[in-house]
């Protein structure tokens, strides 16, 4: 049996809850969310919409955390590239041998 929710102004929501074993609210956003979007909790009940996650990943890319703490898909560039098989290459331009070993003399050294 489902509760119905009257709007603070109009309109109306229907809940169909499971069962639960303790009290707790729920603040819903204020309007419907866009197409692909899922409801997302602030840990507090307060409820907004938010892109929904996705686990497609275009071949190549890895995942990078952005400005705004989301995971985007980024394909390596530079003196590094990947590629389908997840096989890195390091351009002639990037860590040689060489270097690496100054690097570890020098840890050692320190």
């Amino acid at each position: 049996m489902g509760n119905q929710l009257n709007g603070a102004t109009s309109g109306s929501l229907t809940l169909m809850p499971a069962a639960v074993t303790t009290n707790y609210s729920l603040t819903f956003p204020g309007a419907q969310g866009a197409s692909g979007q899922v409801l997302s909790n602030n840990g507090a009940g307060v409820l907004s919409w938010a892109t929904a996650m996705t686990n497609s990943l275009t071949s190549a890319n890895i995942w990078v955390g952005n400005s705004g703490n989301a995971a985007t898909a980024v394909s390596m560039s530079g003196d590094a590239t990947m590629s389908n098989a997840g096989v890195v290459t390091l351009a002639n331009s990037g860590v040689t041998r060489e270097l690496t070993r100054r690097f570890l003399l020098m840890l050692k050294a320190a």
